[in-house]
C-alpha cells in the first residue's frame, strides 16, 4: 500500500512533501490509499495526515479514525471532510516549501554551526515564542535544533519538528540583517540530503517575511494550502 500512496501523493509532490517523506522516514504509517485518497497515521499513533479529492471516499477512509485528535490537512476538501467528520478545529492555513534542487546549499562560512543541547534550552524558549516547552526539549535530546554562532555568540538557531518538517527558525534581534536565517536554513537543507531525505518546511500563508525569505533561497512552494487541525482540549 505504500507505493499506491506514493504513487498518489507524488501527482503533486511539494504540495504532499510532508506525507511521503513520512512514509519514506519510516515514521508514517499507510491506513488508506486508494484513487486520490491517501490517510497516515504516525508511529507513536497521535499525529495522521490526509488528502483526498473525493468527499465520498475521504469519508470512507476515516471511518474507525473519527476520534483523532490531531490531523494536517491536504487541500480544502480534505479540510472540509475532516471537519465533517472528526469536529476538529483548524488554524491559519500554511504553504509548504520544499527543497527539491539535486544540488546541495552552499554554507556560509562566515558563521559558526553547532547542534544545540539541553545546556542551550534557556536560550531556545526565551527566543521561540512559538513552541511548547515539552517539543523544544525533545527536539533538544533528539539533537533536531542547529544553532548559528557569530564572534563566538549563538546568534540564532533552527529546528525540526517532530514530523520532519523544517523550523522554528529564530535570529536574535542583535544579529538581524547579517543573513544568518538563510545561512540556517541552508545548512539545514544540506544536513537533510546528506541523509537521503527531502528537506521541507511550513509557513502560515499570513507570514510575509517567512514566504519572502523561502523564495528568496528558491524553495519550490506548494500549490494547494495544509491546515492544521486539531482539538481545543
Amino acid at each position: 500500500m505504500e507505493a499506491k500512496a506514493l504513487e498518489i501523493l507524488t501527482r503533486d509532490r511539494v504540495s504532499n512533501i510532508d506525507m511521503s517523506e513520512g512514509i519514506k522516514r519510516g515514521t508514517m504509517d499507510v491506513l488508506y490509499a486508494c484513487n486520490g485518497t491517501v490517510l497516515l497515521r504516525s508511529k507513536d499513533g497521535f499525529l495522521y495526515m490526509f488528502l483526498t479529492d473525493n468527499a465520498d471516499e475521504g469519508r470512507n477512509a476515516l471511518e474507525g479514525h473519527t476520534d483523532m485528535k490531531l490531523c494536517v490537512a491536504h487541500g480544502m476538501l480534505s479540510r472540509d471532510v475532516i471537519q465533517e467528520m472528526t469536529g476538529l478545529d483548524y488554524e491559519t492555513p500554511c504553504r509548504q516549501f520544499a527543497y527539491t534542487s539535486d544540488k546541495k546549499p552552499e554554507i556560509d562560512e562566515r558563521f559558526t554551526y553547532r547542534v544545540l543541547t539541553a545546556s542551550d534550552a534557556e536560550y531556545v524558549k526565551t527566543h521561540y515564542a512559538h513552541g511548547y516547552e515539552p517539543d523544544i526539549d525533545r527536539a533538544l535530546s533528539n539533537g533536531r535544533i542547529i544553532g548559528a554562532e557569530y564572534g563566538g555568540e549563538l546568534a540564532g538557531f533552527i529546528g525540526m519538528h517532530g514530523e520532519g518538517s523544517v523550523g522554528m527558525l529564530e535570529v536574535d534581534p542583535a544579529y538581524r540583517r547579517l543573513g544568518i536565517g538563510t545561512a540556517l536554513e541552508k545548512y539545514m537543507f544540506r544536513r537533510h540530503m546528506e541523509k537521503g531525505h527531502t528537506a521541507y518546511g511550513q509557513v502560515f500563508v499570513d507570514n510575509d517575511g517567512s514566504l519572502a525569505l523561502q523564495k528568496s533561497i528558491g524553495i519550490e512552494a506548494s500549490k494547494e494550502l495544509i491546515w492544521w487541525m486539531f482539538n481545543e482540549e
